[in-house]
């Protein structure tokens, strides 16, 4: 489960996916029952967004109390001081998840200034204290080049990072802006170097949507993951601003199994070729008719604009990646298929 405890932030970075929610705060009640209601459903994995999560001073109460469950929460670390960490070692369940454009330029150009600097003393606090960390990229037009670079990787590296969360930019929520979409190809370039990092670099990585051929498509609406936001709507994806159940009107459950997830689930895959997997930037047409047909309602102001204002767009965009990925998978599939038979051949080598 990712869940949004607020969507308060002291940051103001352009083009946030979350800027146009509602600035509020899912009650406390609310967040405890829905972690125990996590549990009861096997779920010992929660992970926070926002908004910046460390704005709730009580989000350690709720890590206290519940001491089986890990926590991931994504932050700018602006508000991570040393005492902080301190916290972090005592309870022994808690990994933050830093938001990083690249280097500094890239960073304070969307964060504001001086965020790379603290950020940097953040992860020498976590890694001095023995804390897992990991990084949250955002690619963008801007940034692909730094962020499929040998130097970025090395110094996540240096200073410790476990885990790389990379997410593209999708143009929803604040001033959404469709020339800060990655490129087609800067996408594929991002596919093709997490390849290379994977196999030469000492960390794990986790592309948002690259990955859909190791998770056979898409996860959202409940399949693998789902969003709550601090409102309590819950959404298919936290880039799906659509609902049709509130949590504080509905248990978990039956808002997992309600007929809009319903309808997600029956159609995932949206399509054989697994590079090709998001139901929003891949199969608009799918996401259009999920969105104005099956949903019940968007979750804040502006959100249908996505599907509507933007359609023709995202239509050229996912046919433009469709040339890219279909060349891509047949030759994944060509490898794969060819790397069984050699397989075959071995054992039958052995055993003829």
């Amino acid at each position: 489960m990712l869940i949004s405890p607020t969507m308060r932030c002291n940051l103001h970075c352009y083009g946030c996916y979350s800027g146009d929610y509602a600035q509020e705060d899912l009650p406390f009640e609310v967040l405890d029952r829905v972690v125990g209601e996590c549990k009861e459903m096997g779920i010992h994995l929660v992970l926070m967004t926002g908004g910046e999560p460390f704005l709730r001073k009580d989000l350690f109460d709720l890590f206290e109390k519940h001491q089986d469950t890990i926590f991931q929460i994504y932050t700018n670390a602006s508000l991570i001081s040393d005492k902080m960490v301190e916290r972090f070692v005592a309870l022994g369940n808690v990994i933050p998840a830093i938001s990083l454009e690249g280097f500094r330029e890239e960073t304070d150009g969307r964060r504001g200034r001086g965020q790379f600097d603290h950020i940097v003393r953040v992860m020498g606090w976590l890694r001095e204290a023995g804390i897992f960390f990991a990084v949250s990229t955002t690619q963008t037009s801007k940034n692909t080049d730094v962020l499929t670079s040998d130097a970025f990787i090395d110094f996540l590296v240096e200073k410790g990072c476990i885990l790389l969360w990379n997410f593209h930019y999708v143009p929803i929520g604040r001033d959404p802006d469709l020339s800060l979409m990655a490129t087609p190809e800067q996408r594929g370039r991002m596919r093709e170097r997490l390849v290379h990092f994977r196999a030469t670099k000492p960390m794990l990585f986790v592309d948002f949507w690259n990955d859909g051929c190791l998770t056979r498509g898409c996860i959202a609406a409940g399949r693998k993951y789902f969003h709550v936001n601090a409102r309590g709507d819950v959404e298919p994806c936290v880039f799906c601003h659509f609902a049709s159940d509130n949590i504080k009107e509905r248990s978990l459950a039956e808002a997992l199994n309600s007929s809009l997830f319903q309808e997600i689930r029956s159609r995932q895959p949206f399509s054989e070729n697994l590079f090709r997997s998001c139901l929003l930037i891949d199969h608009p047409e799918q996401g259009r008719e999920i969105a104005l047909r099956h949903a019940r309602y968007f979750t804040h102001e502006g959100a249908e604009k996505f599907f509507t204002e933007f359609a023709q767009a995202m239509d050229r965009y996912a046919a433009a990646y469709k040339e890219i990925a279909e060349a891509a998978w047949e030759e994944k599939v060509k490898s794969r298929n060819e790397e069984l038979l050699s397989m075959g051949k071995k054992v039958v080598g052995r055993h003829g």
